[in-house]
């Protein structure tokens, strides 16, 4: 009897390592759109527009439907897009590579707008969120780089650096880095390219992202040698090398952020071959999702979208990673904004107030978003004296208090760019925020108007 229930206890054992391990294996690139060298960006308006642009053959295409359509939004070539911390996305157009101008985006927009002139044979861009554009021209034998910089529109001035490359990146807060391409010497300016400090000679640093903490932890990520990954805490002077797991990657691509990249911890990063690794400890370590293009297709970019979908922009078009998210038993909820029902399942319920938008975010009355999230009536506290809403659902406790910007999430302090409002008498919470808290996606169905959450039973 006894060995009879251990075999039992083994083969349940021994099924459940093969599921877990076939969930890595399973995943697959699928083809979604085009036939040529993509680069994929995300809109940094993505929760209220729900769009992602694709840069290929020198035209700029938009999609609000995941990829699966797109539109063309330019006029002239597109030589380069970058989007920047002022939630607005650039780009480099003109009929000639030695006479571009600087185009913008802005949320509201269809067409691209001209924003000014750059300097001939500008190769590359950086715009502030102050206003200020920087330039990078090589010579003509491209063995050295000058720095322009604009503050209004079509006037420039030359710093008078000279060492610069083709990297040149902007962080949130000005910061910008650039690297002389001959000795890998990477300089930064803390003063909008006034000027220019060497802080590292040590790396051939090619690629830099600014983390969601970076405004307050000055956390960049870097793909150093095209083959490593490493992180910095201070703002680009030291950095440590972050690739554990991650031994058997190639020439690295891309990084992406996963959107509740504050409450998770979650990076993914992807080599050319279309390799994949997850890592949900700040990098620390990573686990690889067992999944490479077939043919010699590359990749060069890679987004990840609020549902957890991940696309990848290649030189043979834009694809999908296929079957990234197993989906079991799946609860869903849709709250339409000035609408007093609200959908959970197949289920109509009544709201005695409608959710709205107040400065581009969704706010959901806290009864029914908790009712949403599967939290019951009896985890569903407000503190009349201290104006406190706390949700608690399995091991999550979420406290909120009305008119702050942080959020708690079982006593861990989070900071929101919102805050929690109070209306004719009800208490609303920015739906993203407390969805994600609990593990939730969150999405935007613009045709609908409406806020879509989801998460696993």
């Amino acid at each position: 009897m006894k060995k009879k229930a251990f075999l039992s206890v083994l083969f349940i054992l021994i099924s459940t390592l093969l599921i877990c391990n076939l969930s890595y294996a399973n995943y697959k690139w699928e083809k979604l759109s085009f036939n040529a060298d993509t680069s994929l960006y995300i809109s940094p308006n993505y929760e209220q527009d729900g769009s992602i642009y694709a840069l290929s053959n020198r035209e700029l295409f938009k999609s609000t439907d995941e990829g699966n359509t797109w539109k063309t939004i330019n006029e002239l070539p597109v030589w380069q897009v970058k989007v920047t911390g002022n939630k607005t996305l650039y780009a480099l157009q003109g009929t000639s590579e030695r006479e571009l101008a600087l185009y913008s985006l802005q949320p509201s927009q269809e067409k691209m707008q001209k924003v000014c002139d750059m300097p001939p044979g500008t190769k590359n861009f950086a715009v502030l969120n102050n206003g200020v554009t920087i330039a990078a021209r090589p010579s003509e034998s491209r063995s050295i780089w000058h720095l322009l910089r604009s503050e209004s529109p079509g006037i420039w001035q030359d710093t008078g650096f000279t060492r610069a490359g083709e990297l040149l990146e902007s962080m949130p807060d000005g910061t910008v880095f650039t690297r002389e391409n001959s000795t890998n010497v990477v300089s930064r300016s803390i003063n909008s390219g006034l000027t220019w400090k060497d802080v590292s000679s040590s790396y051939e640093i090619n690629k830099l992202f600014a983390s969601p903490l970076y405004p307050e932890k000055n956390e960049i990520f870097a793909i150093i040698n095209n083959t490593a990954v490493y992180i910095s805490y201070d703002t680009g002077l030291n950095w440590q090398l972050r690739m554990t797991g991650m031994e058997e990657s190639g020439y690295l691509a891309g990084l992406a952020f996963s959107p509740r990249y504050r409450l998770d911890q979650t990076i993914y990063a992807a080599d050319t071959e279309g390799r994949v690794f997850v890592s949900k400890d700040d990098a620390f370590n990573w686990k690889t999702l067992g999944v490479s293009f077939e043919d010699d297709n590359k990749l060069n970019s890679l987004i990840v979208l609020p549902n957890g979908k991940i696309l990848a922009g290649t030189s043979k078009g834009v694809y999908q990673l296929a079957s990234y998210i197993p989906v079991t038993q799946l609860a869903r909820a849709e709250f339409v904004i000035g609408k007093t029902t609200y959908t959970i399942g197949q289920n109509d319920w009544y709201m005695d107030t409608a959710p709205y938008i107040d400065g581009g975010r969704t706010f959901v009355p806290v009864r029914y978003l908790a009712y949403a999230l599967g939290v019951s009536d009896s985890d569903i506290l407000w503190d009349e004296t201290k104006k406190e809403v706390t949700l608690t659902k399995g091991k999550t406790t979420v406290k909120m208090i009305v008119g702050s910007s942080l959020l708690f999430v079982n006593n861990q302090p989070v900071t929101m760019d919102v805050l929690p409002q109070m209306r004719v008498g009800r208490v609303f919470l920015p739906a993203r925020w407390v969805a994600e808290a609990f593990g939730a996606t969150v999405t935007w169905d613009g045709q609908k108007n409406s806020v879509v959450i989801e998460y696993q039973k």
